[in-house]
């Protein structure tokens, strides 16, 4: 018979930790997905029973849900996690120079955008990254399912503000 050394022992073990580990997050993984998919599923019929872009938008299983605006790379869209939920205008196309360059032109009309949507949203430059974006964020308990009726009729009541909002400066952006 052969006795592994302690060294050997703790390797086995270790290896058997992380896959116990593996499993877990994967079960973790996939029941988020599962959750998100629950979520939107809920959240798509009131969004879809207003005046907006989502239209079309079917379940995600991301944390996220957006909609193309009818520029390339930006989005207006809505994201969840455990204790904040946002509505947001997102910016991320391929090139970090012409991202800033319609975050720009945006903030131009930030005054008036401000104004349309009702109150004052974070506006993100983000200038270490590609990406920037418009947001109204709030803290909301995600993880509470009993609370997703009025995290749902808050999310779809600020994007309708936040897509008419934004309607006239994106057909500007449009026009250029």
């Amino acid at each position: 018979q052969v006795i592994p050394t302690p060294a050997a022992e703790e390797f086995m073990m270790k290896v058997a930790g992380k896959n116990r580990d593996d499993i877990k997050s994967k079960i973790k993984s996939k029941k988020g997905k599962e959750i998100y998919t629950e979520f939107w599923s809920k959240l798509l019929p009131i969004i879809k029973s207003k005046p907006t872009r989502f239209q079309n938008s079917k379940p995600s299983y991301k944390p996220w849900l957006g909609v193309n605006v009818g520029i390339r790379g930006i989005s207006l869209g809505f994201h969840v996690i455990k204790s904040t939920v946002r509505v947001q205008l997102y910016i991320d196309g391929d090139d970090k120079g012409g991202n800033e360059n319609i975050f720009n032109e945006l903030s131009k009309s930030r005054e008036q955008i401000d104004k349309d949507f009702g109150e004052g949203l974070d506006w993100e430059r983000k200038d270490k990254h590609l990406h920037c974006r418009v947001q109204f964020e709030q803290p909301k308990n995600f993880s509470d399912k009993g609370k997703w009726d009025r995290i749902i009729d808050f999310m779809t009541n600020k994007m309708v503000k936040l897509e008419n909002a934004f309607n006239g400066p994106i057909a500007k952006l449009k026009d250029k």
